[in-house]
């Protein structure tokens, strides 16, 4: 695809009640990509509040579609633009590449290894929406 970096992915995932957590890696975020994504963690955990950036494929329409899909199911909230501080997914981030900053991989699929192994062992902790709110 034209514009893309060569090796660029796409970690979605979504944190349930109790800690349990679903994510996958894709090629591309699109909005089909999170619909189906959604979708399928909604089926794997129940009831989701998504808290969202401004993203262009993280539109109402999408989020409208879900929530009715699943009879309220899937609840979305949207961040004030600009303001990653209020994004769980931030801290995520620093947390993923904490674990993975000194580590040498061979190629995509070995980096996608070690973040799958470092968040099933619990070696990557697993930011709440309080904790992203206290730091």
């Amino acid at each position: 695809m034209a514009g893309r970096r060569r090796g660029r992915i796409a970690m979605i995932g979504v944190i349930g009640s109790g800690g349990l957590h679903y994510f996958e890696f894709h090629d591309r975020g699109d909005a089909k990509t999170v619909e189906a994504f959604l979708t399928r963690a909604y089926e794997k955990l129940g009831k989701l509040l998504v808290y969202t950036d401004n993203a262009s494929y993280h539109s109402e329409s999408v989020f409208r579609k879900l929530y009715e899909k699943t009879d309220g199911g899937i609840v979305a909230r949207f961040l004030p633009a600009y303001t990653p501080e209020l994004a769980p997914i931030e801290s995520q981030w620093r947390e993923i590449k904490r674990h993975i900053a000194n580590l040498f991989f061979d190629d995509v699929k070995e980096m996608k290894k070690a973040v799958t192994r470092g968040l099933k062992r619990g070696l990557i902790k697993i930011v709440k929406m309080h904790d992203c709110l206290t730091i």
